[in-house]
């Protein structure tokens, strides 16, 4: 299997198929094909000759043992990390995954997705990769108390953005309106990972998020720290690249 393949969503539906598994895994969305079996089988053909032609499938029906693995790793890694969000005008969605000895970076790019095999060791620091190199933004790191109001659901007709900008509360602390103020400033993109963790059973466990948030001046990272009893709190702090790795990889695994 050559380091970088390429496969169209589409194909991941025929190749679920094929896998016995479902390949339809955050961010990823492959769109469903062939309403009739007629038209399934067609496409069938046509994804499995251009696998052959490749060299990413021995014969149709028959793919690759490496190319098998990368796939199935979308939904059989014990480690995931999944990155959506937006650089200026462009889309980062991907999904860095590792088991044992074996992981994959996909990535998608309009209505493909490419494979890489990365290290199991650098998931954290490929999933960030992804992201445009900004400095560290001015300022500290600000830590808040979550207020009720700021976590009511949106409207149907309200900006469903990813990083909200808030407005400080009358009664509000030095850090609310430093907070109000940071996230304020004219946004270049932003996003968020979510990491995931299957035990030996193959269940899924629940994911933690991290989110950062790009501006001119420079990127921060935030995280939220939910309390059982309590509102949570949020904290934003400056980071550069090197941060938001250590970050990812202390959510992800120590070894991630």
């Amino acid at each position: 299997m050559p380091a970088t393949f390429t496969v169209s969503l589409a194909a991941l539906n025929i190749l679920s198929e094929h896998l016995n598994t479902s390949l339809r895994t955050f961010p990823f969305e492959p769109p469903l094909v062939g309403q009739f079996i007629e038209e399934r089988e067609r496409i069938a053909d046509a994804v499995w000759n251009d696998l052959v032609q490749r060299d990413l499938a021995i014969r149709p029906g028959e793919l690759h043992e490496n190319v098998a693995l990368a796939l199935r790793l979308l939904t059989t890694a014990t480690t995931g990390i999944a990155v959506l969000g937006t650089a200026h005008d462009l889309t980062i969605a991907a999904r860095a995954c590792g088991k044992g000895k074996h992981a994959v970076l996909a990535v998608e790019h309009d209505t493909r997705l490419r494979f890489t095999t990365i290290f199991p060791t650098a998931l954290a620091r490929e999933a960030v990769g992804l992201l445009p190199q900004l400095p560290a933004g001015p300022g500290r790191s600000i830590t808040v108390t979550n207020r009720s109001a700021d976590r009511k659901p949106l409207e149907d007709n309200e900006d469903r953005s990813f990083l909200r900008q808030p407005r400080a509360a009358r009664g509000a602390t030095r850090e609310d309106r430093e907070l109000a103020s940071l996230m304020s400033r004219p946004s270049t993109g932003g996003g968020f990972f979510a990491v995931t963790h299957r035990d030996q059973m193959g269940r899924q466990q629940t994911s933690s998020e991290l989110t950062w948030m790009d501006t001119e001046a420079g990127r921060y990272l935030i995280r939220h720290h939910p309390e059982q009893d309590g509102p949570g709190r949020t904290t934003v702090s400056p980071a550069d690249t090197g941060r938001l790795v250590e970050a990812l990889r202390s959510l992800a695994c120590p070894t991630a």
